[in-house]
């Protein structure tokens, strides 16, 4: 399935978007591009294939998960090869067809297409056990600006789906299983006509899936899923910064019929220190001087994250120098030692001096003057 556009892009919606948004964009998409308005147009009937396509997959929930997790290379793997001629689109989508536009639609103009029938019983089916990934869990953790330097753990506790221990997921009570839906025989939809139309719609009785569960476990209610609290241990590397997510394997909602388990995924939220400002591995802080400190040099003291640090001010600072203390920054995250700490010199110019002060600023003013 190499080469095609993103469904979601394909047919303008967001990735999180209601089964309500999904089928008002392929409404006016099809609308638009009906091969019966664009007669001979060829490219306006490569558009309503790809757009029937799209709405195929999104508009079923098993092929949106599969999509969503696994994108193209999974529907394949799942048995979905696309769309094929408008024969194809009017066989699958028929009722869809009737719905928005009032009529049933077996190809080009409207006309049936000759040869097609029903399929005789058991002659095609819609396999309902499709293994599958089990969706994945976001969680966020807060964290202080030394805790995301140096590492920490956190106990993380959430509730995610897992495998019934009743039925081991089926859904269905203990000696039993679902059984093929007597309405469809197993194919997963219903063939009726409407005058010359031939229409194949999503059999009621089993909802498309071909079987049905008579005789649901009493503990998932046929789900095949119970609600579970899990809580997890996450060690946070030393040097990880905010937004950045690590991923436990296999910590989230467990996989359907055989598929594996999702992630956990692990968002950090670094709480802003007053002190620092970090920049990738650097820290800036600011630490205010006297006068004669950055006329005359000499050492001042400065917060550092495992504690004060010395630094040396070079003599005739000006305000806004920055003195770089090297190895005094965050950790870097592929262990290769240490950002620095760059601290920002601000000059205090005071407000009140008192008499012996007030000589000294004279006689140094009287000797810059000359």
């Amino acid at each position: 399935m190499a080469g095609k556009r993103d469904y979601y892009e394909v047919l303008g919606v967001s990735r999180d978007a209601a089964e309500s948004e999904i089928k008002k964009a392929y409404r006016k998409l099809a609308l638009q591009y009906h091969p019966d308005r664009n007669p001979g147009n060829a490219e306006a009937e490569e558009k309503f294939k790809e757009a029937s396509e799209a709405f195929q997959v999104l508009s079923d929930a098993d092929k949106r998960q599969i999509y969503d997790v696994r994108g193209f290379d999974g529907l394949e793997g799942s048995g979905y090869h696309g769309v094929g001629d408008i024969d194809d689109i009017a066989t699958h989508l028929g009722n869809i067809f009737s719905e928005f536009f009032g009529f049933g639609f077996s190809g080009f103009g409207g006309a049936p297409r000759r040869g097609r029938t029903s399929s005789p019983p058991g002659a095609r089916s819609r396999p309902s056990e499709i293994p599958t990934q089990g969706r994945s869990v976001q969680k966020v953790v807060d964290l202080t600006l030394a805790e995301a330097a140096f590492g920490t753990k956190r106990e993380i506790e959430f509730r995610v789906p897992v495998g019934c221990a009743r039925c081991g997921g089926s859904g269905c009570e203990p000696g039993t299983s679902t059984q093929s839906c007597p309405a469809c025989q197993g194919r997963g939809e219903v063939t009726r006509t409407q005058g010359v139309f031939m229409l194949r719609t999503t059999c009621p009785h089993c909802q498309g899936q071909g079987r049905f569960n008579a005789n649901p476990c009493k503990d998932c209610g046929g789900q095949g899923k119970v609600l579970t609290s899990r809580t997890v241990v996450v060690s946070l590397p030393a040097g990880i910064d905010n937004g950045q997510s690590i991923r436990i394997p296999n910590q989230g909602e467990d996989g359907s019929f055989g598929g594996p388990p999702g992630h956990l995924f692990v968002e950090v939220r670094v709480t802003p220190d007053q002190r620092f400002e970090r920049r990738d591995f650097d820290l800036y802080t600011v630490a205010s001087i006297s006068y004669p400190i950055a006329a005359l040099g000499g050492p001042i003291r400065v917060a550092g994250l495992e504690g004060d640090v010395e630094v040396h001010v070079r003599a005739g600072s000006q305000y806004d120098s920055i003195v770089t203390v090297r190895g005094q920054g965050i950790p870097r995250l592929d262990g290769s030692g240490r950002g620095d700490l760059h601290v920002v010199l601000r000059i205090v110019v005071p407000t009140h001096v008192n008499r012996n002060q007030k000589k000294l600023l004279q006689q140094l003013l009287e000797l810059d003057q000359g």
